[in-house]
């Protein structure tokens, strides 16, 4: 393997050394010779001296196999800069609009060392494809058509380091905060294949995007996705037809179901909530007669510890259980949520397990998965869990009873101290900051209880200011550790366009 390495390396500078690069300006064709060449298996770097040029014109570089590009002009006068990302897989055009005069390039790459390859100074951009062309702060991407093979969900994988937020279009813009990350395109979600893109970046910084990839999920695993796509996901593009499971992407193994119907999502997972946390019901399994009568909830949080013990009991018990119980089974085994220790015997793994419903409404499906979200992240980061902790600890005993009180006014075992607390942070974050005053005013402090609690008791205000205090710490520990906000677990956020925007490049 090595020795094929190096001969590739050796073919790689044998035409670097040999081929002939090509400068076009107008009718004019200049040969160009590479200069202060180094190359390695990793890293490619050359200049050209070029003659000084008219500015406001489009410089346009290739072809490049795949792999990052890193352009400089006059680098011995530190001059502008630019990197492009890698397009995975394909060859791509690069072109840059000049904004001064040039007298050397220097291009460094890592990916395999180019061939001959063909300059052009224009005052139009180049019809090229694939083609990456970047303007000031704006970077537009034409990529090559892409299919899957059957049994398989394509999308587009963007991968990015930035301190900074940014935007990418194509007929819908994604606003996201800018840490670093990646981010998966299914044009099924969007109804777009989205050949076209424009990125804006912040400011006229280094672009923060490095890598472009296809990618596919097959049938059989859960699909890596953020909220704004689950959340859009069509019901006929369900792969499962009335359910499917996605995976929250870039958190910790946070599996999601979603169902077509909050019938289906009972028989997944009904049972399971009144072993865990429903009062009067809890470390019991309901029959399958019970279940039918019974209502749940409508979106569910687990975690692995609750799922563990629920099956270890069922299977102590030889407890029958619905298909739709075992496929959950078997998912949560397949994704590490339940670990195998001995037949029928499972132990606790590392993750979340979370569930909505397509029957919700658009507006309280999004709500319901922000409640869902946050309790994801709480059993999931044991950073967060301390923090929600102390946070709690830090209320008055009568705040502490009387958010008691309204957990158990909806059904929940209050006597399971964890569960009160994650439900402490997952309400108070259900809703952006604007609406904290007014859910603990008029739900929370509404619930029946043995204290005064009247419009005009001072108990209530002090409460309320304990209650608004605390959902602030809550919201800077969700800001720091997780880049999101209280009411908003959703990034990118997403725009929605009139029509079909243009993304053509004006000069800087």
């Amino acid at each position: 393997m090595r020795a094929l390495v190096v001969v590739v390396v050796f073919l790689g500078t044998v035409n670097l050394l040999f081929g002939v690069d090509v400068l076009h300006q107008g009718n004019n064709q200049v040969p160009l010779g590479r200069h202060k060449l180094e190359s390695s298996e990793f890293t490619s770097r050359f200049e050209w001296a070029l003659p000084v040029v008219v500015s406001n014109s489009w410089l346009t570089v290739g072809p490049f196999p795949p792999g990052q590009v890193f352009l400089q002009l006059d680098p011995e006068a530190h001059g502008p800069e630019a990197r492009f990302p890698e397009l995975s897989g394909t060859q791509v055009w690069l072109a840059w609009k000049l904004s001064t005069g040039l007298h050397t390039l220097r291009v460094t790459t890592n990916g395999l060392p180019p061939g001959p390859l063909t300059l052009t100074l224009s005052q139009t951009l180049p019809n090229h494809e694939p083609l990456e062309a970047l303007s000031g702060s704006r970077l537009a991407l034409t990529l090559p058509s892409w299919q899957t093979a059957p049994g398989y969900t394509p999308a587009l994988e963007f991968s990015w380091h930035s301190n900074a937020g940014f935007t990418a279009q194509n007929t819908v813009r994604f606003q996201f905060s800018g840490r670093a990350g990646t981010w998966l395109y299914y044009p099924q979600v969007w109804h777009d294949e989205a050949r076209r893109w424009l990125l804006t970046f912040p400011s006229d910084a280094i672009v923060p995007l490095y890598r472009v990839k296809l990618v596919a999920t097959p049938n059989e695993a859960p699909l890596p996705a953020d909220p704004a796509s689950i959340l859009h996901w069509p019901l006929e593009n369900l792969r499962e037809g009335d359910h499917d499971w996605f995976l929250w992407n870039g958190r910790r193994n946070i599996l999601i179901l979603l169902t077509k119907s909050y019938a289906l999502q009972a028989q997944y997972l009904t049972r399971l909530a009144f072993f865990v946390e429903k009062q009067g019901y809890r470390g019991t399994i309901l029959t399958e007669q019970e279940a039918l009568r019974l209502h749940g909830w409508n979106a569910h949080d687990y975690a692995p510890e609750d799922l563990a013990n629920f099956f270890n009991l069922v299977s102590a018990e030889d407890f029958p259980l619905s298909a739709q119980e075992r496929e959950l089974r078997q998912r949560l085994i397949t994704q590490k949520l339940l670990i195998p220790t001995s037949p029928g015997h499972w132990k606790a793994g590392q993750g979340a397990l979370l569930g909505i419903s397509d029957e919700s409404s658009p507006p309280l499906r999004s709500f319901l998965l922000t409640h869902e979200s946050f309790h994801g992240l709480y059993f999931t980061t044991p950073r967060y869990r301390h923090t929600v902790t102390q946070i709690w600890n830090q209320l008055t005993p009568l705040c502490r009873q009387q958010f008691s009180n309204f957990l158990a006014q909806a059904h929940y075992d209050v006597t399971d101290l964890p569960l009160v607390v994650n439900e402490f942070q997952a309400y108070s974050l259900q809703q952006d900051s604007d609406g904290w005053s007014d859910f603990f005013s008029n739900k929370v402090l509404k619930a029946p209880g043995r204290l005064d609690l009247g419009s005009t008791s001072p108990l209530r205000e002090s409460l309320l200011t304990y209650y608004l205090q605390a959902a602030e710490k809550l919201d800077q520990a969700v800001s720091e550790d997780f880049g999101l906000h209280s009411g908003n677990i959703q990034d990118p956020i997403v725009h929605f366009l009139a029509g079909r925007n243009s993304l053509t490049l004006a000069p800087p």
